[in-house]
């Protein structure tokens, strides 16, 4: 059984975004992901209103805004849940604060009998592949893979769209 993860950087994603919910929607919708990771997401009634769209009876979500700016996570319902009912977490380890730029959303997810953790984050820098972005995301390797009881699989999405075949 196979997991296809999307994320899609929605800029300025808030609670006036009606225009554009129908279009993402059938992007997200067309991607075939199973759960979609979703940047600048800063208005949690836009994040219901797409999940509306998707269909609640198939789609759920996990929203949180810290200054302006946001992270969700949207899922099938049938195929994950979230473990021990927990909602995804808003992490800000002081001892990584000076080196990410925001806190990175972490979500801990059921899924043919395992468990799949996945952090959603913005990383910031100028260039596609600056020494920021570079930093950022070894500080997350750093302060998450300790915490794993398996090696992570590590899946950089430019593209919208991964799947992880049964690794887990």
């Amino acid at each position: 059984m196979s997991l296809c993860i999307g994320s899609f950087n929605l800029r300025r994603f808030g609670d006036d975004a009606d225009r554009d919910i129908p279009l993402i929607a059938r992007i997200i919708t067309s991607s075939d992901s199973d759960i979609m990771a979703i940047q600048e997401a800063s208005g949690e009634l836009a994040v219901t209103r797409l999940c509306q769209e998707l269909g609640t009876d198939k789609w759920t979500f996990s929203h949180a805004a810290a200054d302006g700016f946001g992270f969700a996570f949207l899922w099938k319902r049938t195929l994950l849940s979230l473990t021990a009912g927990k909602t995804p977490i808003s992490v800000w380890d002081s001892a990584f604060a000076a080196r990410l730029k925001r806190p990175p959303y972490v979500g801990f997810f059921g899924f043919n009998n395992n468990v799949v953790a996945l952090i959603n984050i913005h990383i910031v820098g100028n260039a596609p592949y600056s020494e920021d972005k570079q930093e950022e995301f070894h500080c997350l390797c750093e302060s998450y893979s300790p915490r794993l009881s398996t090696r992570p699989a590590v899946l950089r999405l430019p593209v919208m769209r991964s799947c992880l075949e049964t690794i887990i």
